[in-house]
Formats: C-alpha cells, sequence, structure tokens
C-alpha cells in the first residue's frame, strides 16, 4: 500500500501540492520530495500569550501605569485578605477610574501582574457576584510577597 495520497491543490503563488505523505501529513511536490513548511507551529500556550500582548498594546500607556499603580495600592490596603480580580476592578472602577477600552483588557494586564510576581494563587476558587460572569469559578489571589 502506498503511503502517499494522491492531491491536486492550487496554493495559488509557489509550487503546486500534488500529494501528501500519509505518515507524516508533510506535502510532497511534483517530485514526490518533501516541500518546505510555510508556517510556524504556535503552541495553545503561545497564542495565548500573544493575544494578551496584542490586548496590552492596544490599551493606553497611561492607563496601564494607573492600574499598576491602584494595584500597589489595593494590595498594601487588603494586606494578607485573599480576593478576586472582580474584588480589585470594584474597587478601581469605585475610585472613578475610567474602564480600559475593552473588557479583555483586564485579564490581560492581571495575567501581568501575576507573571511580574505582584499578586499569587491561593489555590482556591470562588465565584463572581456580576451576573455577566455567570457564576464560574475563579482564581483567587494574595499580594505576593
Amino acid at each position: 500500500m502506498s503511503r502517499v495520497k494522491q492531491y491536486a491543490l492550487d496554493l495559488g503563488e509557489g509550487p503546486r501540492i500534488v500529494a501528501l505523505d500519509s505518515k507524516t501529513s508533510r506535502p510532497l511536490d511534483a517530485n514526490g520530495k518533501p516541500m518546505p513548511m510555510r508556517f510556524k507551529a504556535l503552541t495553545a500556550t503561545a497564542l495565548r500569550n500573544e493575544a494578551i500582548q496584542r490586548v496590552i498594546e492596544n490599551e493606553k500607556k497611561a492607563w496601564h501605569e494607573l492600574h499598576d499603580n491602584e494595584l500597589t495600592v489595593f494590595l498594601a490596603e487588603r494586606g494578607t485578605v485573599p480576593f478576586i480580580a472582580e474584588d480589585f476592578r470594584h474597587w478601581f472602577m469605585a475610585r472613578g477610574n475610567a474602564a480600559p477600552h475593552h473588557p479583555n483588557v483586564w485579564g490581560a494586564v492581571w495575567m501581568a501582574a501575576a507573571r511580574h510576581d505582584m499578586v499569587a494563587k491561593t489555590g482556591h476558587y470562588r465565584s463572581p457576584k456580576d451576573v455577566h460572569s455567570h457564576a464560574r469559578l475563579t482564581t483567587e489571589w494574595r499580594g505576593a510577597t
């Protein structure tokens, strides 16, 4: 039985794929030789990090600085009491601060705060009270020491 499955795929510009190796799924050219892969393999983590970075870059730098300064104040006030990100968001908005341009920014800056060791997971989970969160479980945090 042949390892090659025949296809006729026109990719526009460039060489035409005429077969795929059935064991490796690598495209083969008209001479049966493997064609170079033309894409960058990305892991789910890399895709997530790329999306977070894109969201952060789209938000104004002044808002990020405000967020980081307010988070420092919040953590100092909170002490060792655990909290969820919703608690900080409500506190932040109650102080008259503007929301970011998109709700995804909250998650992106929170992940950045965790990566920069401003906050740490407690290992517990709680349900947010906001209706739009649909009572999902969310990570409980504490200020990192």
